[in-house]
């Protein structure tokens, strides 16, 4: 989802992200975190709206997990995202910027 104020002002819970991949329009993303079984976590994908200008252009992500569970096991899910919203016309190619984590994915489409 493309949105500024909530790329700027939502608050995660910690989490480390272990695994990244695209498949055809979809973002895989693999996290580890504390919990009891992952079950109750919200994940989403925020976009910041803004477009480098680069060649791919370039734009970037953040990754926010809510997680109210007690326990301190350490639990890893892998959650996916639709990333054609992020499609720019007239491209066919952008470098994604995740917040978090070190590697630019590339994203033909």
């Amino acid at each position: 989802m493309i949105d500024s104020f909530s790329y700027e002002n939502a608050t995660t819970s910690p989490y480390t992200i272990t695994d990244v991949a695209i498949n055809e329009d979809c973002l895989i993303i693999t996290i580890t975190a504390t919990g009891c079984d992952g079950s109750t976590w919200d994940m989403q994908l925020l976009d910041s709206g803004s477009v480098d200008e680069s060649n791919p252009p370039q734009r970037y992500v953040k990754f926010f997990l809510v997680n109210n569970e007690a326990c301190l096991a350490e639990i890893s899910r892998t959650t996916s995202f639709d990333l054609s919203t992020l499609q720019i016309e007239s491209e066919n190619e952008i470098i994604i910027n995740i917040d978090q984590y070190s590697d630019p994915i590339t994203y033909i489409y």
